[in-house]
């Protein structure tokens, strides 16, 4: 596999909107990579597990962001997305589509955890009658409520049908913006 060096300020100037977008989608592929690593792991404890899966998750909404909210949101973004392969367009259209039809959770929203309160009161009050507590021994500190209400919000099954169409988008378009400076 070829490397490719350069000078980040050459190649990514700050004051370039599109840039910094495109920084944004490199910054989000390499912490989706590395967490769908995690996620594979069998050597980590059950709340470890649940751990990387809600990273993922995590991950999965700030790419979303990108290829959803900000191609919404900006012109430079809309044009940048026009010269990209069919693939990657279709991709983003799918995902688009996704977030337009899914449920309105909240689950592809840029907002934060608690946002209107609307899937997090539904997983608590789902919950709201289990036994938890929290575990205060040594180094094995944990909040077990808080595992219960994330193994509730987790949505695997949604965050993995998402995952490759989002990986084909931001795939593409980090290529894009190298693609003149590979020589």
């Amino acid at each position: 596999m070829a490397e490719l060096r350069f000078r980040v300020g050459s190649i990514f100037p700050a004051d370039n909107p599109t840039a910094r977008y495109v920084m944004a989608i490199s910054i989000v592929l390499g912490d989706l990579r590395t967490a769908a690593a995690q996620t594979k792991r069998t050597d980590a404890a059950e709340h470890e597990q649940l751990y990387f899966r809600r990273l993922l998750a995590l991950h999965v909404r700030e790419g979303l962001c990108l290829a959803v909210t900000e191609y919404r949101e900006r012109d430079d973004v809309r044009r940048f997305v026009a010269i990209l392969p069919d693939e990657a367009q279709a991709a983003r259209a799918e995902l688009e589509h996704a977030h337009l039809t899914g449920p309105d959770d909240g689950s592809f929203s840029c907002s934060r955890l608690t946002g209107d309160g609307g899937r997090l009161a539904a997983a608590m009050a789902r919950l709201a009658d289990a036994e938890s507590g929290l575990s205060l021994a040594d180094e094995g500190r944990r909040a077990d409520y808080a595992d219960l209400v994330i193994e509730t919000l987790a949505g695997a099954a949604a965050t993995d049908a998402v995952v490759p169409r989002l990986l084909t988008f931001l795939e593409h378009a980090e290529a894009a913006w190298l693609r003149p400076w590979r020589g």
